[in-house]
């Protein structure tokens, strides 16, 4: 990244989503839907993150029985997701990735800070807020900032957020990181 930013100083946000914890830990709807050729990562004997191969490369056995498994009109029907559930451990590891993610990136970027953005209506919230407090990741929680059942902050065809809910998101950043005054 230092080639591509020319700056030394500034503040790099990720915004969480819970589905992010499926991407990471490569649940079955995330690989049979668009991710089976993305990073797989897994925790070497020190507990740090590294990237072994893809989803399908990394962990072979796996991506053959959800390939299958793939094939069911029933079971994308039903929405079956593989786990049934996220656990702490799938948290903790997601956490990791976000902890080595802010590592790399502070090494590369010294006076930068490294901040991750828990998305308004996020359930995992309290859990992955947790995980990176113990990491020491600076997070901020905005998951209870809006009601994620209001209209107005998603696009109800596919439930991603509406323009109002960046709007209020961003001057909320603004704010709390003081990079302006809100209205």
């Amino acid at each position: 990244m230092p080639e591509e930013v020319d700056q030394d100083e500034g503040t790099l946000l990720y915004v969480f989503i819970d589905s992010h914890v499926n991407r990471a830990i490569g649940s079955f709807v995330v690989y049979t839907g668009w991710a089976n050729a993305t990073p797989h990562y897994a925790l070497d004997d020190t507990g740090i993150p590294v990237r072994r191969g893809s989803l399908t490369t990394g962990r072979p056995l796996r991506s053959v029985v959800y390939s299958v498994l793939g094939l069911s009109p029933s079971l994308r029907y039903l929405g079956v997701e593989i786990p049934f559930t996220i656990t702490d451990r799938h948290v903790a590891f997601t956490a990791a990735i976000l902890e080595r993610s802010a590592e790399l990136f502070e090494q590369s970027f010294e006076r930068a800070r490294f901040v991750v953005v828990l998305f308004p209506g996020s359930a995992l919230a309290d859990q992955i807020g947790a995980a990176l407090r113990d990491r020491d990741v600076d997070y901020l929680d905005y998951s209870a900032l809006l009601d994620w059942n209001d209209p107005r902050y998603f696009i109800p065809e596919d439930w991603h957020p509406a323009p109002e809910t960046y709007r209020i998101l961003a001057e909320r950043l603004a704010r709390d990181l003081r990079l302006g005054s809100a209205s």
